[in-house]
């Protein structure tokens, strides 16, 4: 697989956490490729949140998102070709808001979870992180 190139975060857009309580929010991110997952780690970070992995296998990062403390997770749908719809039932049945990231346009799987955003790659960090504000009921900063 081709490593994938994410579009930079725009110069002027260094967000910091917007949450009323201070309280940085705890994403996990679950990403195969090494390239895409410190790009989207480097963001998150810079945007004030606590990154759980990068992980990006499928037993630990199953495991992560049926036992971690989690506000939200960005997840690949492909983990070196393992589907990660396990990760996803998880984040799912405890309730935790994901975001998808994919490569790839699979129909039953985007039909099943219609109601959580999809990024396909390469995406926008800005977008990513906007997202998941969304998600978090996060204001965007002033």
């Amino acid at each position: 697989m081709t490593p994938v190139e994410l579009a930079p975060i725009a110069p002027n857009a260094k967000m910091t956490p917007a949450s009323a309580s201070n309280k940085r929010l705890r994403v996990l991110v679950v990403e195969d490729s090494e390239q895409i997952a410190m790009c989207v780690e480097e963001a998150l970070i810079d945007a004030g949140y606590v990154v759980i992995g990068p992980v990006g296998r499928l037993k630990a990062a199953v495991s992560l998102a049926q036992t971690e403390a989690l506000d939200a997770a960005v997840v690949d749908l492909d983990l070196y070709g393992e589907s990660s719809l396990p990760v996803l039932e998880a984040l799912n049945q405890r309730a935790v808001p994901f975001v998808v990231a994919t490569a790839y346009d699979i129909h039953q799987t985007k039909l099943r979870f219609s109601n959580r955003p999809w990024l396909s790659k390469p995406y926008s960090l800005n977008v990513m992180l906007t997202e998941l504000r969304a998600l978090t009921g996060e204001r965007m900063p002033d």
